[in-house]
């Protein structure tokens, strides 16, 4: 429970810290950059003895598939906290698992289910990814764990989803879809 509550504050100030950011006309690509500066300024605080050097990690490149990773939402959208070891292990384990994993972008097709499932669930189905095989295509979700209960669960699993270790937080159950190309 205390870990819960842990991140509907870290929620909380990550949404004032955006839209103090976006009363101020900052967008998109532009508030990430700022939040990457401020992590970077939070770690050079924290360092012992002054500040001698910071080599800034994001969380894709702590992964031993930076590439594959780099870039997504989950990369730059989080402080560097403990949980996210876990993380990165799982993402880890997850590119090992499926050799030759690569991202792909999905179809005007696949766009309109995942949206017709965000409608039916009455929830948005956060932090989509999607990775191909050669002979399999994945779409990854990571709705947080307030946003999904039983009968949500159901309707992922009716639609090809199942669940798999978390990649994008440890407030997040993640699912995975599996489409044969």
């Amino acid at each position: 429970m205390e870990g819960e509550s842990k991140w509907k504050e870290i929620d909380r100030l990550n949404e004032a810290f955006e839209t103090a950011l976006a009363r101020d006309g900052f967008h998109g690509e532009e508030t990430q950059i700022i939040h990457r500066i401020l992590v970077g300024l939070d770690q050079v605080r924290r360092l012992k003895g002054g500040i001698r050097s910071v080599i800034y990690k994001s969380l894709a490149e702590r992964t031993k598939y930076p590439k594959l990773y780099g870039g997504l939402y989950w990369d730059i959208s989080h402080l560097i906290e403990e949980s996210d070891l876990e993380i990165i292990k799982n993402r880890n384990r997850f590119a090992l698992m499926a050799s030759g994993l690569k991202r792909w972008k999905p179809t005007i097709t696949i766009q309109k289910q995942m949206d017709e499932l965000e409608r039916r669930l009455g929830s948005v189905i956060d932090h989509q990814e999607f990775y191909q095989m050669s002979t399999t295509r994945m779409i990854v979700i990571s709705p947080y764990k307030g946003h999904i209960d039983d009968t949500m669960e159901k309707i992922l699993a009716s639609h090809g989803f199942e669940k798999i270790d978390p990649l994008y937080s440890s407030s997040c159950h993640t699912f995975c879809r599996y489409i044969k190309r």
